[in-house]
């Protein structure tokens, strides 16, 4: 089950300051803004019928309450970067012991949210991700960014125009040959810190 929300920068933004992620960075990774007002982003979510607000009061909707449990809880961000054709798409997962989300800029200052599959792994969505994105009849490649509590991995897999997959990261593995398996078990490996 993925449950999807379109969510503005602002109300976003604002969902992140109700309970604040236990990660550091989460804000700056997501480029989010800093806010013109301390309760920026609420009242579109009441008159959307995602939150309702009595006084100083703030109830989520279910939906909403779970988004919240789940960047709250996160100890992990990956930030993927792929391209379809010439058009790059920017996703950043946001993982942990309550859930996880994929968060995707729309392009016009909103954001699509999603609640993840609870029995499907960070690495498998990332291994997803990596299907979707990398091509083996065109040179493809996909940029990782690996957040933790114990810093940050960057990662590239590519796959060249003979369908031959490399891939690199900042720790400790030089640009090598490589397959799908390979970089999702390395992936798994990363995110497990």
């Amino acid at each position: 089950m993925v449950d999807r929300l379109v969510l503005t920068t602002a109300e976003l933004g604002f969902l992140l300051r109700v309970r604040p992620p236990a990660l550091a960075g989460v804000r700056e990774e997501l480029a989010l803004p800093a806010p013109r007002a301390p309760h920026d982003g609420l009242d579109s979510l009441v008159h959307r019928g995602l939150a309702t607000r009595t006084g100083r009061a703030f109830r989520p909707s279910p939906r909403l309450a779970a988004v919240i449990e789940a960047a709250a809880t996160a100890d992990r961000i990956t930030r993927m970067l792929g391209w379809r054709g010439d058009v790059p798409v920017l996703t950043h997962l946001l993982s942990g012991p309550r859930g996880q989300l994929r968060l995707c800029p729309d392009g016009a200052g909103g954001w699509d949210v999603r609640l993840l599959e609870p029995g499907v792994t960070a690495s498998a969505q990332a291994g997803r991700f990596l299907d979707a994105h990398l091509s083996g009849d065109r040179e493809s490649s996909v940029l990782l960014k690996i957040g933790s509590p114990q810093g940050n991995v960057s990662m590239a897999v590519a796959v060249d125009g003979q369908g031959r997959w490399s891939m690199s990261d900042s720790l400790s593995v030089p640009t090598t040959p490589s397959s799908r398996a390979i970089a999702v078990a390395r992936i798994a490996e990363l995110l497990a810190g």
